[in-house]
């Protein structure tokens, strides 16, 4: 199958690059749990997958996509660390999810993308992201094809829904000292997981942002952040929040320290 379709774009002018030798040899550990791979690697439809799409590299702060464009391309996160959001009806940026490759190798950032025209979110690379562009036409062709892809799919929007289901759960039930230690907590590992897990970790993330995806007004977690800083658990520079002590932090995520 051979389908022509434009060049995804995006804000840094990412270029094309070769395909990584672990999609070829199954050598790496990661692409052995990518869906894509699991699904398709070994069927008559794998050359088509090879074929069609294309890996794109994405610096941060790049565009991977923008809510409300037309969708032209499935995309997945190969490696890096993405933010996701959307506009709210006064024009304010809502940070949904932070999410890695580290625990989901080659998830579909938007999949929403699948069904719909244009896409719901802005994905934004948060690291230097190496992502799968896929055609749609292709995507959903392979889908028919591969009952094991079609699968795979369905189990990622099942634990999408799942995701929303406890973040709502854990809004409505903790305080936000509580939520915002989780989340912080969450973010650590996402970002170091690479890296030691001793060293102080810099979140590159707004004020606004965090705010958002902690869910509250921002005057709160200003009020959070300092009582944070005063005890000195993180250290505060410009937008930058430094994590000094990461258990007493996982003793406020976990509940095992009361709210004042």
């Amino acid at each position: 199958m051979k389908i022509k379709s434009a060049q995804p774009k995006s804000s840094d002018q990412a270029k094309p690059f070769n395909l990584l030798p672990e999609c070829e040899t199954s050598s790496g550990v990661g692409c052995t749990n990518c869906m894509i791979f699991k699904a398709v690697k070994g069927t008559q439809s794998w050359p088509s997958f090879l074929q069609e799409k294309i890996i794109r590299r994405y610096h941060s702060g790049s565009m991977i996509t923008q809510e409300g464009t037309p969708v032209g391309f499935i995309y997945l996160l190969r490696s890096g660390v993405v933010k996701i959001s959307v506009e709210n009806r006064e024009g304010m940026r809502i940070v949904l999810w932070v999410v890695s490759s580290h625990g989901k190798p080659c998830d579909i950032l938007d999949k929403s993308s699948l069904v719909r025209q244009s896409h719901s979110y802005t994905c934004e690379a948060l690291s230097l992201c190496e992502i799968y562009c896929l055609p749609k036409a292709t995507f959903n062709w392979l889908m028919q094809q591969e009952a094991g892809l079609a699968r795979e799919v369905l189990l990622e929007l099942s634990s999408e829904v799942e995701g929303f289901v406890n973040k709502i759960r854990s809004e409505s039930g903790l305080g936000a000292r509580h939520r915002l230690a989780e989340i912080l907590l969450q973010l650590h590992s996402i970002q170091t997981e690479n890296a030691e897990k001793t060293q102080p970790l810099i979140l590159d993330l707004s004020r606004q942002e965090l705010a958002s995806l902690l869910n509250v007004a921002r005057e709160t977690l200003t009020r959070l952040l300092a009582e944070f800083s005063k005890r000195g658990i993180i250290k505060i520079s410009g937008n930058r929040i430094i994590i000094l002590k990461k258990a007493q932090l996982s003793m406020i995520g976990t509940h095992t320290e009361n709210e004042n």
